[in-house]
Formats: structure tokens, C-alpha cells, sequence
């Protein structure tokens, strides 16, 4: 890293250059970097860096059992090379006149530490090559020449990114969805690339209509694509522009007219523009991935864009609107490998909680389409994960398909969180627990994946930590579901019925589902009323609404009706309800473990 050579430096100052180190932007962010840097030096200050072996840092830092083979898992490794990087860009940038050095030498887990001499006073100040900026021009120029004059070490820095739901400015009824849908759309395409981090769909919904600059602070990010949308007739206007959040400068902004069954074409040129005014460098097989439409069927692709808007309204009958649409999609268009995916995971995430399992079927061939006329989709390799997991309960089959979009795109951050969540399923709690943290280092603003994080507690049966950690997260967002749900869930396992109650009755003032009023019925007989509970599920069965028989089992439970409790398992294992697929793990099933049926 330094070519000159140098003295070792003291303890204290190696201290004060970790605690430097660990509060840089660039580290921040890195939780398992940091605690693999954190460990690692405070281990060899305190004189133990013999210790510092990789079957060791596998344990102690990362999670992992003492079954942990570092032949096998090479975790290890990868974060230490990860490591290094990390360390070469920071003392390239933020860093460059930090008068200690902590580095690790080729072949070795145990940092180095040493002091960079003074350089010579008749050393001439170094011109500050952003000054080379001026008279370069504005737009994509500028950005261009930002990113390829900045130090070596730094140019490695992979910028983050978060598109912005566009703004609509006079939309009628029937262009609603343009603004979600376009979004959406040029997200997909730049995730199909290992150069920008993109921040996914789900993240950026909360901050349609926001500031851009505070858009930007809360996704952590680098840069934000901001963008209004106006109609007139069948044109559309896009203005858009592409602001850095350090400054809150504009870089790049353009404008876009065209008619609404081109918008593709905007799409096509949009992802293009944003590349260029960050100036990343494409690998040849990423920009024709880029580039690719998604339909050549201008009212394929439209439909599409109007399913993706209504299935990221997450309700039940924007669900069916969503699957309407993309069903229409490949009707049009039967290549349209994204709306074959789409159709997948809209009917997978519905069936676990609102819909029944008579759609499932479809969703593994529809997920089996995607992966057919396209196998380098993530998305359509996570939906096939998901569909063996939930349908076929093929659980090698599963972990091989989320291994498979991991692979193809490793900085996809939903493919981690629900490969988290399946590792939790399966046992593997301290795997589990570093896929759902890879996954908010690539996604920081996920609150969803920081939920499942918190789970791993719960599964673990650490039920009032993992009750303390939501409540946490709900000081953020107090009406943020799955959060809720996860907290009294915590708390009814933890043996405060009380609490459960109320944070559930704080869950039904946002959305009253039939798993929410299972759960209800559940705390009520395990906090000392039974009859209220039997009122309660009776009012559940006689209300005609889908709620699967494995929820109505853990009521059936709770009020001491093992046989009827597990009557409904067998209904749940004959319809194969995903629901089957937690029995081993989740301790409210714990009870039916002994099912003969139970696969």
C-alpha cells in the first residue's frame, strides 16, 4: 500500500486510527467489514494475532458453528479480500493523509501497523486534480471526468444509486401507474449489472414525492435520479436529472417527449444516460443486459409497467389487479421473461398470507418460464427458489436456484434477504443471520430485511430481544407491519400476552388480516380467556375470507384442542400450504413436530 518504509505504530494511535476508520463513509455502511476489522486489530493489540485464523474469524466474527469448514464456506476469504479493498480506497481517498496505517499483509489475517514518514517540507503542494474540471463543459461531461479524475484507489468505489418514483404532474386515472411503473422498469435494468449499487423498488416507494437530497440521506446512497412526469394526449414528458447527495449538485438532467406506446424507448436511453453520467465501465455482457427491452410489444410492455404499480400497493386486490395484468402481458408477449417472473412472485407472497394455495401451481411454471427464456434473470431464479421452497418443499433444490441469483448477481439485495429468510427455516441460524446483514449492507434502508434480521433472535429463542430490537425499528415507522406483527409475535413467546395484544391491536389499525386475527385469537386463550378466543376464531371460520388451516391450527392449540389443532395440519399438508414449510423451525408450531405426515 506504501512503498516507503516505516516505523510500527503505538497502541493508542492504532486505537484512535480503527475508531477514524469505522466512522468513514465508507465503513459505516460495511457492518461485516467493520466487525472483521474491528476484531482483527483489537486481537493483535491485545498481543493474540497468532489466534487470528480463519476458522477462528468464521466463529467469532461471522456466526458461524463449530461445524464451520473454511474448506467449504469461504466466507472468510471473500470479506478479507473485501477487507483489504476497503483499506486500499480509504487511504486513497479519505484517508490519504492519515499518518497511520493499518494493513494487512498478503496470506495473513493479522493487520500490520505502521507510520507514514513526514514527507520532505520542499515537497511542492500537489495540484488538486478537481480543479481540472473547469472549462470542461456541464452534464455527463462533468460527471465523466469527477469519477475518471479522482485518486486510483478511490475510482473502485462503486457509486450507489436510487431511482425515485417519477412525479406526476397532471396524470389522469389512466397514466397513474407511469410513474411507479417507469421507475421500476430502470431499476430492473440497472441491477443487471455489477458496477452501480441500485437500490431496489421496495425501498424507494417510501420516498415517491420526497425531497431528493433528504430521498437520498435516508437510502444512503450516492446519487438519486429525480424525474417528473406530464401528459398530454397519448405524449408523455419525462424531465429527469441525476443529483449527488454529498452537495446536493445536479450533474446530469435531460428531457425526454414521446408518444406512450415508445415509452421503451425512453426506458432504453434513460438507463444509457445515467451509465454514462456516472461514467461506470460496462463489461460487455452487462451492457447488452442494460440495453435489452423487456418486450418489443409496446402494449405487453405496457401492461407490464401497469402490474408492476399495482403489486407495489401490496394489498390483496391490487394483488389480483398486479397478476391480471401480467397474465395479459404474456398473452401478448409469451417471452416477456419479467412478467413470467412477476406472475410468480406476486402469487407467491400472496398465498403465504392472503390467498389460498389453488394458485401456487402456477407460480413454480411460471417461475420455471422465466428461468427458460432467460437464465441469467435473478429475479426469475429467486421466484423458482421460492416456488421449491414453498410448493415443492424441494429444500436442496431451493438453496441451489437462491445460489444460482446470488451468483449471477451478487449485489441483488432481495435475493439475499429471502435467502436469509429460507437459511432460518432450515436451522442454519448464524448463515441466516450473515445473509440478512449482507443484505442491508447492500440495502441499508431495507426496514423489511432489518425485521427478518431481528427474527433470527426470535427463532433463536431469544424472544424479548428480538421484541426489543422491532420495537426499535418501530420507533422509526410505528405503522410498519411486518414489524408489528414480528413484535407480538416476539412478545406472546416471550409470555407477555399482554403486550402482544396491544401491539396487534396497533397492527389491525393498519391492516386487519386474517393471519393478524389468528395471531389475536392465539395471544387472547394464551393470556387467560378462552371464551373471547373461541369468539374470535368462530368469527374468523364463519367469515367466508381465505385464513389457512395451519393458522387456525395454533389457535386450536392454544386453546388445549390438540386433536382438532392437528385435523387442520393434515388439511394444511394435503393443500400443501406454504405454512407447512415453518414447522420445523417456528416455535408456535412446535407442537405438531410429531406429525406423521410433516415432511
Amino acid at each position: 500500500m506504501i512503498d516507503s518504509p516505516m516505523a510500527s505504530a503505538d497502541p493508542k494511535s492504532v486505537s484512535l486510527q480503527l475508531e477514524k476508520i469505522l466512522a468513514s463513509e465508507g465503513f459505516v455502511r460495511a457492518d461485516r467489514l467493520s466487525r472483521l476489522l474491528k476484531f482483527t486489530v483489537e486481537q493483535a493489540i491485545a498481543g493474540h494475532a497468532d489466534s487470528l485464523k480463519e476458522f477462528t474469524l468464521g466463529v467469532e466474527v461471522f456466526d458461524k458453528d463449530s461445524s464451520f469448514d473454511p474448506r467449504i464456506d469461504t466466507v472468510v476469504r471473500v470479506q478479507a479480500r473485501r477487507l483489504r479493498q476497503a483499506l486500499t480506497e480509504y487511504y486513497a481517498g479519505p484517508g490519504k493523509a492519515d499518518a497511520v496505517i493499518i494493513e494487512y499483509p498478503k496470506g495473513s489475517y493479522a493487520p500490520a501497523f505502521t507510520v507514514r514518514p513526514e514527507e520532505p517540507a520542499s515537497t511542492p503542494p500537489r495540484t488538486d486534480r478537481r480543479w481540472l474540471l473547469v472549462g470542461l463543459g456541464s452534464g455527463a461531461a462533468i460527471a465523466g471526468a469527477y469519477w475518471v479524475l479522482k485518486p486510483p484507489g478511490a475510482r473502485a468505489h462503486r457509486p450507489s444509486l436510487a431511482v425515485l418514483p417519477f412525479r406526476l404532474l397532471n396524470a389522469t386515472k389512466e397514466f397513474e401507474y407511469l410513474g411507479v411503473g417507469m421507475a421500476d422498469a430502470l431499476i430492473t435494468r440497472l441491477t443487471n449489472q455489477q458496477q452501480i449499487h441500485i437500490r431496489p423498488t421496495s425501498s424507494v416507494l417510501g420516498h415517491a414525492n420526497a425531497d431528493p437530497r433528504k430521498a437520498g440521506d435516508a437510502l444512503k446512497v450516492d446519487f438519486v435520479l429525480d424525474g417528473s412526469l406530464r401528459t398530454a394526449g397519448d405524449r408523455v414528458r419525462l424531465s429527469v436529472q441525476l443529483i449527488k447527495i454529498s452537495d446536493g449538485a445536479p450533474i446530469w438532467g435531460s428531457a425526454f417527449d414521446e408518444n406512450v406506446n415508445d415509452i421503451f424507448r425512453v426506458e432504453d436511453s434513460l438507463s444509457r444516460q445515467v451509465a454514462d453520467a456516472l461514467a461506470v465501465q460496462f463489461t460487455g455482457a452487462e451492457r447488452a443486459r442494460v440495453n435489452r427491452k423487456l418486450s418489443n410489444d409496446a402494449e405487453a410492455h405496457r401492461l407490464y409497467l401497469q402490474g408492476r404499480y399495482a403489486y407495489t400497493r401490496y394489498t390483496g386486490p391490487s394483488g389480483r389487479t398486479a397478476l391480471d395484468n401480467f397474465r395479459a402481458a404474456v398473452r401478448r408477449d409469451p417471452k416477456l421473461a419479467h412478467a413470467w417472473a412477476s406472475i410468480a412472485e406476486v402469487i407467491l407472497n400472496f398465498s403465504v398470507y392472503d390467498w389460498d394455495t389453488s394458485l401456487l401451481p402456477e407460480a413454480r411454471r411460471a417461475a420455471e418460464r422465466a428461468v427458460a427464456l432467460d437464465p441469467e434473470l435473478a429475479e426469475g431464479h429467486v421466484s423458482l427458489a421460492i416456488a421449491k421452497w414453498y410448493f415443492d418443499w424441494d429444500w436442496p433444490g431451493a438453496e441451489a436456484q437462491f445460489k444460482t441469483a446470488i451468483t449471477m448477481q451478487p449485489g441483488f439485495a432481495p435475493a439475499r434477504d429471502w435467502y436469509g429468510q429460507f437459511l432460518v427455516q432450515t436451522g442454519r441460524l448464524g448463515e441466516a443471520r450473515a445473509e440478512l446483514t449482507h443484505s442491508i449492507e447492500l440495502d441499508p434502508a431495507s426496514i423489511v430485511t432489518r425485521v427478518n434480521l431481528q427474527m433470527v433472535d426470535y427463532y433463536a429463542g431469544a424472544y424479548l430481544e428480538s421484541a426489543r430490537a422491532q420495537e426499535r425499528l418501530l420507533a422509526a415507522d410505528a405503522t410498519f407491519f411486518p414489524a408489528l406483527i414480528e413484535c407480538g409475535r416476539s412478545y406472546d413467546m416471550a409470555g407477555d400476552h399482554p403486550k402482544a395484544l396491544e401491539i396487534f391491536e396497533r397492527a389491525r389499525a393498519v391492516s386487519p388480516s386474517m393471519w393478524l386475527l389468528c395471531l389475536i385469537a392465539r395471544a387472547t386463550a394464551r393470556n387467560g380467556d378462552p371464551a373471547r378466543a373461541r369468539k374470535q376464531l368462530d368469527e374468523i371460520e364463519r367469515s367466508g375470507q381465505y385464513a389457512s388451516p395451519a393458522m387456525r391450527a395454533m389457535v386450536y392449540e392454544a386453546l388445549g384442542d390438540h386433536a382438532r389443532a392437528t385435523v387442520l395440519i393434515e388439511e394444511a399438508i394435503k393443500e400443501r400450504s406454504p405454512w407447512i414449510t415453518f414447522l420445523k423451525q417456528d416455535p408456535v408450531f412446535r407442537a405438531f413436530r410429531q406429525v406423521p405426515s410433516v415432511p
